[in-house]
């Protein structure tokens, strides 16, 4: 089983088979619990009520601990994983690789979202980071939403999103030369 057949990891409680040495660790702490609830018995009698509610927490952990001695296995956190097989979604234990849930596949997990874009809004002003390595501002909206905007002309220089101007090749025979370009001449209109 490979990392890439996974949809997501996280932990859930479920059964995990104890060891020689938990089991017998759990047979000491419950006679432990036995001798320490009689002694509190006792205590009781002489004492206030607070004892009741010592003698309460005590029974839960001596259940818990028969409990999971009886059967031994206990519930703990483990991590688990989806993914996706034969248009099911199977959950599965990251410890033993065994699934322990299948589910139809919803359309949601047929469309899972692209990295990246489930990014929060981004506040005005704020430069954010950009895949080539240079900072991007983000700007107020234009108060002159409303206004076309213009279209650029064919020798203007062209961002494409790259980072870097693309010139036409008028513009490059200027480039590296000193001083201003001359500027074109205007075309004539029929």
């Amino acid at each position: 089983m490979t990392t890439t057949d996974r949809l997501r990891t996280f932990p859930r409680d479920l059964p995990v088979k104890l060891t020689e040495e938990e089991c017998q660790t759990y047979g000491r702490m419950l006679a432990e619990r036995v001798q320490e609830y009689d002694l509190i018995e006792r205590q009781k009698q002489l004492a206030s009520k607070d004892f009741s509610n010592r003698l309460s927490r005590n029974r839960g952990e001596q259940s818990r601990l028969a409990d999971a001695r009886a059967s031994q296995t206990e519930l703990r956190q483990v991590i688990c994983f989806d993914r996706w097989h034969a248009n099911t979604i199977e959950t599965l234990r990251e410890d033993t690789g065994d699934v322990i849930e299948v589910r139809p596949a919803t359309d949601a997990d047929a469309q899972p979202g692209i990295p990246g874009l489930d990014a929060p809004p981004r506040e005005v002003g704020e430069v954010v980071a950009s895949s080539f390595g240079d900072g991007v501002f983000v700007g107020a909206e234009d108060e002159n939403d409303d206004e076309p905007e213009e279209e650029p002309d064919a020798n203007e220089v062209a961002s494409f999103g790259l980072g870097r101007p693309v010139l036409t090749e008028k513009q490059r025979s200027v480039q590296g030369k000193p001083g201003k370009p001359k500027p074109s001449k205007p075309k004539k209109e029929d």
